[in-house]
């Protein structure tokens, strides 16, 4: 069912026209769901590793500020590109 979501939203984005200036805002949103998602999931897993696995939560951490940047900055080259 969680892979129909996207299967929807990239037809209707297909199908309607999407306004030059919502764009940013609907990448800021999606950005935010995927934040949330992201930590949920790294809660989860400081919760229930093991007490000799501390250094499992950097490489999370890690990728999470990775997709953070990598989300800002191509917002940021898309809105200066207008």
């Amino acid at each position: 069912m969680a892979c129909l979501s996207p299967v929807a939203g990239a037809f209707m984005a297909s199908a309607l026209p999407i306004p030059d200036g919502l764009l940013p805002v609907l990448l800021a949103v999606v950005a935010g769901v995927l934040a949330q998602g992201a930590w949920v999931a790294l809660k989860l897993a400081h919760q229930q590793r093991p007490a000799d696995r501390r250094l499992l939560g950097v490489p999370a951490t890690a990728a999470m500020t990775l997709a953070a940047v990598l989300t800002a900055l191509v917002v940021l080259v898309d809105a200066a590109s207008r």
